[in-house]
């Protein structure tokens, strides 16, 4: 409908005024509905209380005609699965447009992706990868704050073989000191009032004077 030389955003234009009706023709196309959503016919009176929902290829396809397109439309889990809580695409998918220079999405939002991620991976059992994801967040306080609250919560104080191998992923791969895995542990030994282990461990985060 349109000649070889209109851009990518003058045929998206043309498709988005056929799917919304807003053509002499009415509406004559499909709206770009993920795909869970495909063969579903639209309802009205959701259309009318919500924002409608389109796939993420076609957000994509917005982004790459206007720079300034919202990030946040694009980046919710709801444009690729039915699972609202499923980060695992929109996490990464961020990563790479962070790559590409877009970097207008509120800080807000960058917590909320780092944090839902990481919750999903400690849901699973994968806490220390969670490490990972929160090792993302850019401003330094909260990211220290969240990181040590996932260690306070899982780092155990018998030591197992997985134990021991996720914590030297802590330390050797992603560079989390030492002293903050002791310092979770000293913190678990007290709550389990193990005076203790909560010493030793006081002593091996460099606390000498609460370890005396």
């Amino acid at each position: 409908m349109l000649p070889p030389t209109a851009s990518v955003a003058d045929a998206l234009a043309k498709y988005e005024a056929a799917f919304q009706g807003s053509t002499e023709a009415g509406r004559y196309a499909c709206a770009p509905l993920p795909p869970y959503l495909e063969g579903e016919e639209p309802n009205e009176e959701e259309e009318e209380s919500s924002r409608p929902l389109y796939d993420l290829c076609f957000h994509l396809l917005k982004l790459y005609s206007d720079r300034h397109y919202s990030l946040q439309q694009l980046l919710d889990p709801l444009t690729v699965t039915w699972n609202r809580l499923d980060y695992r695409l929109s996490w990464h998918l961020w990563g790479v447009l962070q790559a590409l220079n877009y970097s207008h999405l509120s800080s807000s939002r960058q917590g909320l992706l780092h944090t839902s991620y990481a919750s999903q991976l400690e849901s699973a059992g994968l806490w220390h990868l969670s490490v990972f994801i929160l090792l993302h967040i850019p401003d330094h306080s909260q990211r220290e704050r969240a990181v040590r609250q996932v260690l306070t919560q899982h780092c155990s104080l018998q030591e197992t073989d997985q134990s021991v191998l996720r914590e030297r992923f802590l330390t050797d791969q992603l560079l989390v000191p030492e002293r903050w895995i002791h310092e979770a542990k000293a913190t678990r030994a007290q709550r389990d009032g193990d005076r203790h282990q909560q010493a030793l461990h006081l002593y091996r985060a460099g606390h000498w004077n609460r370890c005396h």
